[in-house]
């Protein structure tokens, strides 16, 4: 019997973290979501100022997605098996497809849509967008941190 590869073995392992870490994430956002819907929670939030999304978000900052996108993702793919071996952002880039063609064809019918329900949604959109760009100006000022230690070293 022929032995098998090393590297072979080392894609086996790959393979399985890879099939555990998607679980894993599943996992993290059904936690993440009983913590957000938790009233003593965003108590604890409001009483600190401090915003549920943004420390949500931050949570799951190692994904490269916000705690909605992924709650989004969640609803998409309501199973943990769904989430194990598949690629975050193939999942992600499916959830915006399904969206974008539920809105597409909503607009074929005639649907209307009254002008408070867009302007929640803009002003749910317009909050996201606020989060996100608060992160990676977190981020940011943390990179140029690090840049000027390296080059006051140097």
């Amino acid at each position: 019997m022929a032995k098998e590869k090393r590297w072979s073995q080392k894609i086996a392992q790959h393979d399985a973290l890879l099939l555990e870490g998607a679980g894993l994430l599943y996992e993290r956002v059904k936690i993440l979501q009983e913590v957000h819907d938790d009233p003593e929670f965003r108590d604890e939030m409001r009483a600190q100022n401090k915003d549920v999304y943004e420390f949500l978000d931050m949570k799951l900052g190692d994904t490269g997605q916000t705690y909605t996108v992924l709650v989004a993702v969640m609803e998409h793919f309501p199973g943990k098996h769904q989430w194990q071996g598949q690629q975050l952002i193939r999942m992600v880039a499916e959830v915006m497809e399904h969206d974008r063609a539920k809105r597409a064809e909503s607009q074929e019918k005639g649907e209307r849509t009254s002008w408070k329900e867009i302007a929640a949604e803009r002003g749910e959109r317009i909050k996201e967008l606020e989060r996100e760009n608060e992160l990676l100006k977190a981020r940011l000022d943390e990179v140029e941190r690090l840049v000027g230690k390296k080059l006051a070293a140097a």
